[in-house]
């Protein structure tokens, strides 16, 4: 693996970064997509480093304008599944495939469908 990398579209550089900042931190949601599977979201700033997407309040890591629009990308293997009364957004198990070392899940959250890579299985 190398210690850096570039992603390129079109002829034209996306991002220069290491591996780790290319797969944690991508410039935009091309390299998200180009470098993995993402569930992406249109949400807007609503505080210090807050943003809202699907209809709950999630703290990240940039700073922005608060009602700015943005792209939020959530790696799939970063959401967390919960009971309902513990959990920030409500969905329903639409698939569940087993993979060898984790489950892809299918979730169906209102209009959004989210992607969840776990150890645990949610059977539907």
């Amino acid at each position: 693996m190398s210690d850096k990398v570039v992603v390129m579209s079109d002829g034209m550089i996306q991002q220069i970064g290491t591996p780790e900042e290319i797969y944690n931190e991508p410039n935009t949601v091309f390299v998200a997509d180009f470098i993995g599977e993402s569930n992406i979201f249109n949400g807007k700033m609503c505080g210090n480093k807050k943003v809202r997407f699907c209809g709950a309040e999630f703290p990240c890591l940039d700073d922005l304008h608060v009602g700015s629009d943005v792209d939020v990308v959530i790696r799939p293997e970063d959401v967390e599944m919960t009971t309902p009364e513990n959990g920030q957004i409500k969905g329903n198990v639409q698939a569940v495939n087993f993979k060898g070392m984790h489950y892809d899940i299918t979730v169906q959250s209102g209009d959004n469908e989210i992607l969840v890579k776990s150890t645990k299985n949610a059977g539907i």
